[in-house]
C-alpha cells in the first residue's frame, strides 16, 4: 500500500485487490474498509476493480442489494468497455 500512496489509481487498485483477497479468505469485516477506500480513491478507471470487490463483498455478506450492485457494475463495465470486469461479473 505504501508504494502506491502518491499514485491514486494504484492506491484504488491495491485497496480493491486487498479487499477481494480478504473476502475470499473469510475476513469480510476487514475487507469492507478496503473496498470503501478503493471506491473513494483514484480515477474512474480504478473503480472497475473497486466495484468487483464491492460485489464480492456484497455476495459474501448476503446483502439485499447484491443483485443491484452486480447489475450496476456490469452496466458500467459494458458502457465503459472494461471487458475484464464484465467477464468477471457475468457467468460464462
Amino acid at each position: 500500500m505504501r508504494a502506491s500512496e502518491r499514485l491514486p489509481l494504484f492506491t484504488s487498485w491495491a485497496h480493491a485487490r486487498l479487499g477481494a483477497v480478504l473476502v475470499r479468505t473469510g475476513r469480510v469485516d476487514e475487507a469492507a474498509h478496503h473496498v470503501d477506500a478503493a471506491l473513494g480513491t483514484g480515477p474512474p478507471l480504478g473503480h472497475y476493480e473497486a466495484r468487483l470487490a464491492r460485489c464480492e463483498l456484497a455476495v459474501a455478506r448476503h446483502d439485499a442489494d447484491a443483485a443491484a450492485l452486480l447489475a450496476d457494475a456490469v452496466d458500467r463495465a459494458i458502457r465503459g468497455g472494461h471487458l475484464a470486469s464484465r467477464r468477471a461479473l457475468t457467468p460464462p
